[in-house]
């Protein structure tokens, strides 16, 4: 449902949607496969301090206040990289978590 990983001293939790229900509290163990597959990311909150989460599900077309709809948006330890591949004037994404580079396919 999700996978920890750490790429140059920096953690990320890599997660299909977001972390839905979020709480401080909670362990990642806590979470539902709804949560963590269905419940979109609350991009304005940061979610941990030390732990960039990165999700798709959501397309950044549709996140409001993002300044580069249909680019990876980052913002408060959030990665979203999906890029509406599917909608009209989308595209696919990638993101080499080594060097930060960010690729993308045109149509």
């Amino acid at each position: 449902m999700y996978e920890e990983v750490t790429v140059n001293g920096q953690k990320y939790l890599l997660v299909h949607a977001g972390l839905g229900e979020y709480s401080p509290e909670k362990r990642i163990e806590d979470y539902s496969l709804k949560n963590l597959v269905w419940d979109r990311a609350d991009y304005n909150t940061q979610y941990f301090k030390d732990t960039i989460v990165i999700t798709g599900h959501t397309p950044t077309q549709f996140i409001k206040g993002n300044p580069n709809p249909g680019r990876i948006y980052k913002h408060l330890n959030h990665i979203a990289i999906d890029c509406g591949c599917v909608m009209p004037g989308g595209r696919l994404a990638a993101l080499c978590l080594e060097t930060g580079e960010e690729f993308y396919s045109f149509k």
